[in-house]
């Protein structure tokens, strides 16, 4: 199992719940955990040692390319 498959099977259920907690469909919520979760992510992990980066090097750009994700999302999800 993978890490990726290792992330989703952690946080799908506490995805569906919080959905359910809420009183949505769940539907979007699960996309959101399989396709916009960088955690544990193959390709980060290759480069990360010796590529000689940092952790912080990855917030850089990560941060803002997760708000961008997030506002995308939030507005073609629901619609998907």
């Amino acid at each position: 199992m993978s890490s990726e498959d290792s992330t989703a099977t952690l946080l799908l259920p506490i995805a569906i719940s919080t959905a359910i907690g809420l009183g949505v469909d769940p539907k979007p919520f699960i996309i959101v955990v399989c396709f916009a979760t960088p955690i544990g992510y193959q390709t980060n992990l290759l480069v990360y040692g010796p590529s000689g980066y940092r952790f912080s090097d990855y917030m850089m750009l990560g941060i803002p390319l997760n708000c961008l994700i997030l506002t995308i999302g939030s507005l073609f999800i629901p619609k998907i």
